[in-house]
């Protein structure tokens, strides 16, 4: 779990990966605040061989979630977002 500044719990071993999402926090709110573009609510991204990297953010708060390939990408992020409206 992220916040803007700060990794709060991780349970990713990779720092790098951990590093990639704090950026991809940023600029998701970057992108929201100064192109006018609207709220970002989820960032996906899907590797053509290996795994897969969802990213849900919410006001100042955002989730990591690596997947692996054959999971698929849509039905595990709506089960995701189905239990994040619980919290």
């Amino acid at each position: 779990m992220l916040d803007t500044e700060e990794l709060l719990h991780s349970t990713i071993d990779d720092e790098q990966m951990n590093e990639f999402l704090r950026f991809l926090t940023g600029i998701a709110s970057d992108i929201s605040t100064d192109l006018g573009r609207g709220n970002i609510h989820r960032i996906m991204l899907r590797s053509p061989d290996d795994d897969n990297l969802m990213l849900f953010l919410e006001q100042e708060k955002s989730l990591g979630i690596i997947s692996k390939q054959h999971k698929s990408i849509q039905v595990l992020s709506q089960q995701i977002e189905d239990k994040l409206q619980w919290l």
